[in-house]
């Protein structure tokens, strides 16, 4: 079975675990993974739409890891058995409010064993970001950054304050806003693709800014210091990226 960049990384990042919760499993190929490289001993493949979820079955049954796997038609976390004994949760794939909105109404206290949670979010990264420092009892241990057909991906390595953790969710963790617009804990195999990442989207700020400084009135001087506070966060981002590559 091929996948992409994009879920091997998903993969790679996952910690043993008793069992793996993949929340929006779609087709289940992480799923299945994590059981073909012993990642998992048991896991809930879990989607809102019947589709998915049946096609994850038969993948999974194609592969020869059905048997390990349970298959639950569920909306983000909610229909995840308290009892499940969770240790690591899945969420990738969607947009950051979605992701969001899933842990929020997932009540993760259900789940006292869960250690890891891998966060794929693919837009308003900065309000996963936030709603993770600022809320929960959870603390980003890191981020890879890679390019899989022509896009970059954030891939956060979430992480449940325990005892010996290397960096626990403190008070003192506090972020700046570049941080939570793009990151702070930057995998180091993945900085350069990160500083990549960064220059793109400096590029594209600039070539508004460009186009923008041409028109005239109050909106126009709107986007044009929205523009310039988003160039100015990308440079910041940047200037640190720099001092790590």
């Amino acid at each position: 079975m091929t996948i992409s960049k994009r879920l091997e990384t998903i993969v790679n990042m996952l910690e043993p675990c008793r069992v793996l919760a993949d929340i929006g499993c779609d087709h289940g190929y992480v799923s299945i993974r994590a059981v073909q490289n012993k990642l998992a001993k048991q896991v809930i493949a879990a989607d809102v739409a019947k589709g998915p979820l049946e096609a994850a079955k038969r993948n999974a049954a194609a592969e020869g890891t059905a048997g390990k796997t349970s298959f639950i038609l569920s909306d983000g976390l909610k229909a995840i058995p308290d009892e499940a004994g969770v240790e690591t949760i899945v969420i990738a794939g969607m947009g950051g409010i979605l992701i969001r909105d899933i842990l929020k109404a997932g009540e993760l206290n259900r789940f006292p064993e869960l250690k890891q949670l891998i966060l794929g979010p693919q837009s308003d990264l900065d309000l996963v970001r936030r709603y993770l420092i600022d809320e929960t009892p959870l603390y980003i241990n890191s981020e890879k950054c890679i390019y899989d057909d022509g896009k970059y991906y954030f891939l956060m390595d979430v992480r449940k304050k325990c005892s010996g953790s290397k960096r626990q969710k403190i008070t003192a963790d506090t972020y700046s806003a570049a941080e939570y617009a793009f990151g702070k804990y930057i995998a180091p195999e993945t900085a350069k693709t990160y500083k990549e990442f960064l220059e793109f989207r400096l590029r594209i700020a600039e070539g508004a800014r460009a186009a923008a400084s041409k028109g005239s009135g109050e909106r126009t001087q709107a986007k044009l210091r929205e523009l310039e506070g988003e160039i100015a966060l990308i440079n910041k981002a940047l200037g640190a990226a720099k001092l790590h590559t």
